[in-house]
């Protein structure tokens, strides 16, 4: 093995080694988005035994479910934001189960909207009602809030599809909340 080959190698392997550790540093330090539940929601979904549960990064706190930032952008002068998360949930009834990841919430401009990764590729997940946005600076973050958050039609034909629902009992049920803490 030449010295060139094991340096190429040895700048490979740090060159992964840092985008490992920097990945979720970086992530952390843009903040995150929590969905506040609607607790009639999930119990109704529960009761026709479909599960809800994070994924990936995603998690529960008291607050809500969590989604780490991982990117974004705002427009000072409207408000317009898009921020790109990473986790997502799973929708699980006996066997079946429908994953929604990497969200992309567009708020503030002509369609508010949350769009996922699906097993089909992008999905409207949700439709935002945002006619009540507080968008705050808090120090060195921006925050959104006070938008509330409705399963989209295109989320409501897959979940029915996978669990032989109903789509039009799916459609538009309000989900929660949802607050966004960015640093830019």
């Amino acid at each position: 093995m030449t010295k060139a080959f094991r340096a190429l190698i040895a700048l490979a392997v740090v060159s992964v080694a840092a985008l490992l550790i920097a990945a979720p540093a970086s992530a952390a330090k843009l903040g995150g988005s929590t969905l506040a539940p609607t607790k009639s929601t999930f119990e109704a979904l529960s009761d026709l035994g479909v599960t809800v549960t994070p994924t990936g990064k995603a998690k529960e706190t008291a607050n809500g479910l969590h989604f780490p930032v991982t990117g974004g952008k705002v427009d000072p002068e409207t408000g317009t934001a898009k921020f790109v998360h990473t986790g997502g949930l799973q929708f699980a009834m006996g066997s079946s189960t429908v994953d929604v990841e990497n969200f992309v919430v567009k708020v503030a401009g002509k369609k508010n909207l949350i769009k996922a990764d699906s097993g089909d590729g992008k999905l409207r997940f949700a439709d935002l009602n945002a006619k009540k946005l507080d968008i705050q600076e808090k120090g060195s973050k921006i925050v959104y809030s006070n938008i509330k958050v409705f399963l989209a039609k295109k989320s409501a034909k897959a979940l029915a599809s996978a669990f032989n629902l109903n789509k039009d009992d799916l459609a538009g049920l309000k989900l929660g909340k949802l607050t966004t803490k960015f640093k830019g």
